[in-house]
């Protein structure tokens, strides 16, 4: 073993055991393709669509490198409908996080609830989230001082240090969010809307813990807002008009912070490209830039959305040492499977999807345009 090799295998070895025993956990983040994460983002939007809704996303950091960051995020939200302005959504959440080369890993499970209330221009909805949790570590994958020699590298296979527990505390944990969307113009789906919202993740600030200290988990905030608006003229075939979406998310945690900035729009009705940048602490002005990101949604159905991003590091880390960051994703929308009380089912059967608010003469509008405008 040379030298070199030996030093770094003491690096991570004191990396690994100071993260495992005083370092505050930090969140994974998926700030690339929020419109495909809404409920990690903010639990408001459990049942925010008019219909029950999955989606699958796996994001795949620095791929050059090895033990990468893999986050694999799972989720499925339904709405309850009981009135024509309000409704109740439900949901499911799973997250899985891998890091790492020694064996780390944390899996997240959540059920979500929420309350939506809208008039004719307006929709408010607050959300809850009750969450438990896991981290887990293989302690035979690390390398302890006295296991090493300075000449003869690994001497033993055992160690002296007092290891902790393959497992952390279950993790109870409660975070909550609200938003809020108002619609441009007369006409919900032609002219537009905007959105803002805001959650607090981590209220109660759990404890996480491998080896017995009592280290609490710092509160994650997050701020977040979307315009979307025609910027054609909105009268044209719906196949010819422009949609342009402009959004941002802001995300804190103890002392690390990120700032997102998105823009996209459609080309036609089955595609939509966008461009954003992520920063440390202001968008486009902040010399802490962290990568530029560029993503697709291509949607060939009516409910199905394929969407992909791909994030390219400007940070001194540099993007040929990294390789830059993939996220994959599916999005699906059962079109007929819905939940409303026995009044709603009859007015649905009448009226279509009532909970798009759309007016008399909407239904011109493809669907495939139309899904989008529920963020």
């Amino acid at each position: 073993m040379d030298l070199l090799t030996l030093y770094g295998k003491i690096a991570i070895v004191l990396t690994t055991v100071f993260w495992c025993t005083t370092a505050r956990a930090q969140d994974p983040t998926f700030s690339s393709q929020f419109w495909a994460d809404r409920i990690y983002i903010n639990p408001a939007y459990a049942g925010i669509e008019s219909n029950l809704s999955a989606s699958m996303l796996t994001r795949q950091q620095w791929t050059s490198l090895n033990g990468r960051n893999q986050t694999n995020f799972a989720s499925v939200d339904a709405p309850y409908q009981y009135s024509k302005n309000a409704n109740i959504g439900l949901g499911l959440r799973m997250v899985d996080h891998r890091a790492g080369d020694v064996g780390y890993g944390k899996f997240d499970f959540a059920p979500l609830a929420s309350a939506h209330i809208g008039g004719r221009n307006f929709t408010l909805g607050l959300g809850l989230q009750y969450s438990l949790s896991q981290v887990r570590i293989d302690w035979s994958k690390l390398v302890f001082s006295d296991q090493l020699d300075a000449y003869q590298g690994l001497v033993s296979q055992t160690t002296a240090a007092n290891i902790g527990n393959d497992a952390s505390n279950l993790i109870q944990d409660l975070s909550s969010g609200m938003l809020f969307r108002y619609k441009l113009g007369g006409n919900y789906e032609e002219r537009g809307f905007f959105s803002l919202g805001a959650s607090v993740f981590h209220i109660n600030r759990p404890r996480e813990t491998l080896t017995g200290i009592d280290r609490r988990m710092d509160r994650r905030y997050t701020i977040h807002g979307l315009a979307h608006f025609a910027i054609s003229n909105y009268r044209k075939p719906m196949d010819k008009t422009v949609f342009m979406s402009v959004g941002y998310v802001y995300n804190t945690q103890s002392v690390l912070s990120t700032n997102t900035l998105h823009i996209r729009r459609n080309f036609g009705e089955y595609l939509f490209l966008g461009l954003a940048w992520r920063s440390e602490n202001y968008p486009l002005f902040d010399r802490a830039r962290e990568s530029i990101l560029f993503n697709m949604m291509i949607i060939p159905t009516s409910d199905l959305r394929l969407v992909y991003s791909y994030d390219i590091v400007v940070s001194e880390l540099g993007a040929q040492t990294t390789s830059g960051t993939h996220e994959i994703g599916i999005i699906y929308r059962f079109s007929e499977v819905f939940f409303s009380s026995s009044k709603m089912k009859r007015a649905r059967k009448r009226e279509g999807d009532c909970w798009y608010y759309q007016p008399k003469g909407s239904s011109r509008i493809p669907s495939n345009v139309r899904d989008m405008l529920v963020y």
